[in-house]
């Protein structure tokens, strides 16, 4: 499992042209699941 932390002065989440998640300045954290990952990274 890997993680970017960023800094942003504003950032939002688009799903199917609609806004599900949005904030002003603050930390954008990308996680991404890789092959082999289990529950136990997850936690």
């Amino acid at each position: 499992m890997r993680a970017l932390v960023q800094r942003v002065s504003s950032a939002r989440v688009v799903v199917d042209g609609a806004v599900t998640g949005e904030i002003g300045n603050g930390l954008l954290v990308f996680i991404c699941a890789m092959r082999g990952d289990t529950e136990k990274e997850s936690e």
